[in-house]
């Protein structure tokens, strides 16, 4: 199951983000899609785009469990959870950029209906 609601803490400069970024100014938020991977898998893909022109495309992916590594006293699923939360979190800080945080409710009981949920949410 996949929810962001208001206890889906965005703590900012916690490092949830897998790449640096900082505060740009007239950066506006272009749209979302659901795509599809070369296996067929759905991705969500975020894009931006600044005062110059210059796009950014941003991907958050299916958490596969074959892939997550637990820290020392983790279990596997424990793992998982923790990456699929980050996740979470991760487009949560995102999504509440331009959209209230109160609106921003959004569920799915796999991750192609999240994806699906998301960009209805979104659009």
């Amino acid at each position: 199951m996949y929810t962001i609601n208001q206890n889906t803490t965005v703590e900012t400069g916690s490092g949830a983000s897998p790449i640096p970024v900082g505060i740009n100014e007239n950066v506006k938020f272009t749209g979302i899609e659901k795509k599809a991977d070369k296996n067929g898998k759905p991705y969500l893909a975020f894009m931006f785009q600044d005062s110059e022109g210059n796009a950014l495309m941003h991907n958050e992916f299916e958490i596969n469990p074959q892939y997550v590594t637990p820290k020392e006293g983790e279990s596997n699923e424990d793992a998982v959870s923790r990456r699929v939360n980050s996740m979470l979190v991760r487009i949560k800080h995102i999504c509440t950029q331009f959209i209230s945080a109160e609106q921003f409710v959004v569920t799915g009981s796999s991750f192609e209906e999240f994806c699906t949920n998301l960009v209805t949410l979104m659009s």
